[in-house]
């Protein structure tokens, strides 16, 4: 910029000052110097973040020697703004194990609303002639993942609240298009039979675990141990967890046990959970003096049904804290066929299976708050698929897009804690995913600045001891949640030719805390 005496020298002509040129000039660079102060101003109110801090402690981290053989994927997203403070591998894709419940859960919670239940109806079709019902009753389940023996029997008590004592008819379940069982082919098959993943169903009861009680043994069904009819099924099935089935045999009117090692004692998976339930409900209904006589009544069927009772369960927001807390795949897997209860996106899904009309919904979803459709590949919605693979950014955008205005978020408060009690600085709202060489985590801090930084690690293909890995992502968390501020120090308004770059005089020294106590969980999740 040109001084004034400068610009009396360049204005001069002929040894004469021109005085018209001079008020011009004068005009001029007032306004070109009011431009600079508004420009310099501008900035200093949207001064850019202080990454130094932050950029320095990942790349140490990054550095560390059980990391170096791994495949690593972290992103540090800020959360008002959407900008991306750091990012290593974090546009592409791993395999994330049980960190896709985070996927799952938050559309369920935007689609339907923290307050949202489950309505488990039981309904009558047919006319009522003094204590008997000349007709059925229908069960019309609702993807409900909590429904227990205990709220069932309540249901089947409001036919004796409405004076039937007989019924002509049968007790079914009612089938929902695109529904009843369903276990994912894309899961291994040492996921199969295992107790962290039930068949999915219409009706679940009891999280479609046959439970023994070890006085009575198996009230509601006699059971029978069933023959082995495939050695090779039979042999991909043996583990260390010993897995067991146990189905409903329709023509015997009986349960029978497929183990291996023949019948346990605790409670096994049931396989065709749909008749399970169904003929659960039917011992039920007689245990409680209801009298079945079991008609082929078909016609009443088109008449308008009368609700008898209904079951609401505890509100959604309850259900996904507990699924994200147990990482509960069972549950996972019942949002994911509830969020396909909606209608289809499109009518290449329309005749899906619930599981494929979720995963179409989910997708849309994701895609209407700026995820990239590149970025996300989904085979359930759980994370017990190893064909699942997604970017760490993807899953910050879902943390930025759920924790609202100002961090005021009923998502956000089901989500597991790490952090004093009643702390609003220095906390980790988080959900962690583990399975065979796949370690994740992903989450919100809010640093001790009160920064809020949406934070994923993921890593794949990790040696089989996890020690060492879980301490190196716990010091991670731990250093990130005590960063000072990220900011510039406020500039003067007045423009400088090279501004210095300052320190920020809240950054503290940090020292390696110890590590991050962690579950040992046999089960995936």
């Amino acid at each position: 910029m040109q001084t004034a005496g400068s610009s009396k020298r360049f204005l001069r002509r002929g040894g004469r000052f021109n005085r018209p040129a001079l008020g011009l000039t004068f005009l001029l660079a007032t306004f070109f110097l009011a431009t600079l102060q508004v420009t310099a101003v501008s900035q200093t109110d949207d001064a850019p973040p202080n990454l130094a801090p932050l950029e320095a402690l990942a790349n140490n981290w990054l550095k560390r020697p059980e990391l170096q053989h791994s495949l690593i994927g972290l992103e540090v997203l800020h959360i008002p703004s959407g900008h991306v403070l750091f990012s290593h591998n974090g546009r592409k894709r791993f395999v994330p194990a049980s960190v896709t419940k985070v996927f799952t859960t938050a559309c369920a919670m935007d689609n339907f609303g923290a307050d949202y239940k489950y309505r488990t109806k039981l309904k009558a079709y047919g006319s009522v002639s003094g204590n008997r019902l000349n007709g059925n009753l229908l069960i019309e389940p609702s993807q409900d993942p909590t429904l227990k023996t205990a709220e069932l029997r309540e249901l089947l008590a409001s036919v004796g609240a409405k004076g039937i004592k007989t019924v002509e008819g049968r007790l079914d379940t009612a089938s929902i298009p695109g529904g009843g069982d369903r276990f994912v082919t894309s899961w291994l098959a040492e996921d199969y039979g295992q107790d962290w993943m039930p068949p999915s169903s219409d009706l679940v009861l009891d999280d479609n675990l046959a439970r023994r009680d070890p006085a009575r043994g198996y009230p509601l069904i006699t059971m029978t141990a069933g023959p082995e009819t495939n050695t090779l099924v039979s042999s991909l099935l043996r583990s260390p967890f010993g897995p067991s089935w146990v189905c409903f045999n329709p023509a015997k009117q009986v349960m029978e046990f497929w183990h291996p090692d023949g019948p346990l004692t605790g409670g096994q998976l049931v396989g065709n959970p749909e008749q399970y339930n169904t003929a659960a409900a039917r011992t039920l209904a007689r245990t409680a003096g209801i009298k079945m006589n079991g008609k082929d009544i078909h016609s009443v069927m088109t008449d308008v049904p009368t609700v008898l009772g209904e079951h609401a369960s505890r509100p959604l927001s309850e259900i996904i804290k507990k699924c994200l807390k147990e990482s509960d795949n069972l549950y996972a897997q019942q949002l994911l066929r509830t969020i396909g209860t909606q209608p289809p996106v499109n009518k290449a899904v329309e005749k899906a299976t619930l599981e494929e009309r979720g995963l179409a919904r989910l997708h849309s979803w994701l895609s209407s708050i700026g995820v990239s459709s590149s970025e996300v590949v989904l085979w359930d919605g759980c994370g017990l698929s190893r064909k699942n693979c997604f970017s760490p950014h993807a899953l910050n955008l879902v943390h930025k897009h759920m924790a609202g205005e100002n961090l005021r978020s009923a998502y956000l408060d089901v989500m597991p804690f790490d952090g004093a009690a009643g702390a609003t600085t220095g906390t980790f709202r988080y959900k962690t995913g583990a399975m065979d060489s796949v370690r994740c985590i992903s989450g919100i801090v809010i640093t001790a600045a009160g920064e809020p930084l949406a934070v994923t690690v993921m890593i794949n293909a990790h040696s089989p001891s996890v020690r060492e890995l879980r301490m190196s992502i716990g010091s991670l968390i731990d250093h990130l949640q005590g960063l000072g501020s990220l900011r510039f120090a406020p500039e003067p308004s007045v423009p400088r030719a090279q501004p210095k770059a300052q320190k920020s005089t809240s950054q503290r020294k940090q020292s390696t805390p110890p590590a991050r106590k962690t579950r040992s969980r046999r089960t995936r999740h």
